[in-house]
């Protein structure tokens, strides 16, 4: 349970270098344009373009840092070096900013500890599948996440920032990867969107 709960942490991280990849692409693109312009003036509004450009460069020099460091930062998580080694990698992401980075490397750390019951209860009745408004559903992978016990088991609630987790009776379950009925499997957040489903709505087990 441990690696899911890691995977979660890298797509987070990678997520974060996805993010400043596309502002480097922007840039480069803007550097594009100051370049065709530069050929087309001269005097002082060249000068000031080339100002621009300068600017621009350097902007692309450290996005490009940014997104190595990521990218780093993500290949980092399985590399470290027994339990008090990645304790104290997942505190120091934590308090990097990122909500979700934040989020995901809280999850990582309460997995050292957190009873598996609820995420088993839940895979018991993967054969049939979950069933729910759009229809049944897989969950090939998922995250617990401690949480006080309040909404019925099955219903959809808000786990963390931007996360839509469904209440297991014990404590909160992320799907991460998902399979709708007759579809591809895809990623949870990929699902709600085309299913429109949000907090409130519920999911069962078929027969149940």
């Amino acid at each position: 349970m441990l690696g899911v709960g890691l995977r979660q942490v890298q797509d987070a991280l990678n997520k974060k270098a996805d993010e400043i990849q596309h502002q480097f692409v922007a840039v480069s693109e803007e550097l594009e344009t100051v370049g065709r312009k530069m050929l087309e003036v001269r005097g002082e509004d060249r000068a000031q373009l080339q100002s621009e450009q300068t600017a621009l460069r350097a902007k692309q020099a450290v996005l490009a840092d940014e997104v190595n460091l990521w990218r780093e930062r993500a290949r980092a998580v399985v590399q470290q070096r027994g339990e008090s080694g990645l304790r104290a990698y997942m505190a120091e992401l934590e308090g990097m900013g990122d909500p979700m980075v934040a989020f995901s490397a809280r999850q990582a750390i309460e997995f050292l500890d957190a009873p598996e019951e609820a995420l088993e209860r839940f895979q018991a009745g993967q054969d049939a599948g979950p069933k729910t408004p759009a229809g049944r559903l897989l969950v090939w992978r998922a995250a617990l996440v401690p949480h006080a016990a309040g909404a019925p088991p099955g219903t959809l609630v808000t786990g963390g920032p931007g996360a839509l987790c469904v209440a297991t009776g014990e404590g909160l379950l992320l799907p991460i990867q998902v399979q709708p009925e007759n579809r591809k499997a895809m990623a949870w957040e990929d699902f709600l969107r085309g299913a429109r489903l949000g907090a409130g709505a519920r999911l069962t087990e078929i027969g149940a």
